[in-house]
């Protein structure tokens, strides 16, 4: 039997009535305390269950099985689908086996062969899971109380490498901690904004990227995801990857959005939307979509939000775009504040631009983001975490990706029956997140 978690404690308990004895055994030794911990466990190992009474016919001598459970997640149940094999010199008329219902009144004995869960991520994934248990959980949908049980901690544990968010630098969450909405709530300048942002950038060792001066309006808010509602409202005829962040699929939901594959032929003037880099593709194919869009005079859209992870250099020049989206929220732990920043070369006409002309703006969100800049380069946590995350990947066998949190794993396979919506696409990868977070912790 294979279980999907590590083994890290059995404990059982019988009661007995009569004259009779019950034992049990793991992997050929006596089990005294009805407790099994992982320093016995195996890789495979053998339970047996044997069962004795002085008079074979002796109906009031029996032992009943109260609990069976697997690191305190009651599988009793789950021990009732084992057969128990009857001790036919003592019980001739009886079956050899017999369906398993907890119940020992003949003399006999049962075996389940139990095996170890081997798998290194899915041992860190229950580690974390349960070690550093978060209650309210960090994201989610729906409500993110729970109370730590087998239940929860499994849940997490299963999609511990499902997701795109940064690890929780504390430097940083204790920065952002300490200021106040006092400190923080007087409007920007946004000419002095985007000066700021857009040298910042530029200062970057790993990503070079030009001719911000082509674009003639700049734009707060908060979060991409106003960006992506603002041009699907503007467009139903869209070239897309077949594989983007599920967002974009969600909200084009209930839209007259026609989306046409990216890496088919382009018509000229369409309309053209990516991400830059991306997990799924090779940096170089898509500049070449990116440059052909550009000869066919396409409006192009591109969102930069994993390139402050991207794993290789950068060398993009902006003019080759319509409009550039840009958040440090999937490299920066802000998913709190979520600011974001929209660069286009005609003016919008959307409530971002309304918001930023009247001062509507989330003002708290842009004055932290102005001190997180000044205090952190662009470089920040790529140069941070690089080295960890080749050490992880050598440990899990996992392969890089053209974005750092990213990583193929052979047991990474998207589902078709899309736990989250159909438009989810990540599951396609092992996000290393919360490995980064915890390396040193524990055996990685």
């Amino acid at each position: 039997m294979h279980f999907n978690f590590p083994i890290e404690k059995i404990n059982f308990d019988f009661e007995k009535q009569g004259n009779c004895d019950l034992k049990i055994y793991w992997n050929d030794y006596e089990v005294k305390n009805n407790v099994i911990c992982d320093s016995d466990i195996k890789d495979k190992n053998i339970l047996k269950v044997i069962f004795t009474k002085n008079d074979p016919a002796d109906t009031n001598s029996f032992a009943k099985l109260k609990s069976f459970k697997i690191n305190n997640k009651d599988f009793t149940a789950w021990f009732y689908e084992f057969d128990y094999k009857i001790d036919q010199t003592h019980h001739k008329d009886s079956r050899e086996l017999i369906v398993n219902n907890g119940y020992f009144g003949y003399i006999g004995s049962m075996k389940i062969n139990i095996n170890q869960c081997n798998s290194l991520l899915k041992k860190a994934a229950w580690t974390i899971a349960d070690r550093n248990f978060l209650n309210p959980k960090e994201r989610g949908r729906g409500n993110l109380y729970r109370e730590k049980t087998f239940n929860t901690v499994y849940d997490d544990a299963r999609w511990m490498y499902t997701g795109s968010w940064p690890p929780n630098v504390k430097e940083m969450v204790d920065y952002v901690d300490q200021f106040t909405i006092k400190q923080t709530k007087l409007p920007v300048i946004f000419e002095s904004f985007r000066k700021e942002t857009e040298t910042w950038l530029t200062k970057s060792n790993r990503v070079k990227l030009k001719n911000f001066d082509n674009f003639n309006h700049f734009c707060f808010d908060k979060g991409i995801l106003t960006f992506i509602n603002s041009f699907l409202l503007r467009y139903n005829v869209i070239y897309k990857p077949p594989k983007i962040y599920q967002f974009v699929g969600e909200i084009s939901e209930n839209k007259n959005i026609i989306y046409k594959d990216i890496f088919g032929e382009i018509e000229k003037n369409s309309t053209v939307y990516l991400e830059f880099p991306s997990p799924w593709y090779d940096n170089n194919k898509l500049l070449e979509i990116i440059k052909e869009a550009k000869s066919k005079n396409c409006y192009t859209v591109v969102d930069l939000i994993w390139c402050p992870v991207a794993q290789n250099k950068i060398d993009l020049d902006l003019d080759l775009f319509d409009e550039v989206w840009f958040s440090m929220n999937k490299t920066w732990p802000i998913s709190h504040l979520r600011p974001a920043i929209r660069w286009s070369k005609k003016r919008i006409n959307d409530i971002s631009t309304f918001i930023n002309k009247w001062g509507y703006y989330p003002k708290v969100e842009a004055n932290i983001f102005l001190n997180l800049i000044k205090k952190y380069s662009y470089d920040f946590i790529f140069e941070k975490y690089k080295e960890d995350a080749k050490s992880i990947c050598k440990t899990f066998n996992l392969k890089p990706t053209e974005v750092l949190w990213f990583t193929k794993h052979e047991s990474a396979q998207h589902k078709e029956n899309n736990y989250i919506t159909k438009h989810f696409f990540l599951d396609d990868f092992i996000c290393i997140r919360k490995l980064l977070e915890h390396k040193g912790e524990y055996f990685w």
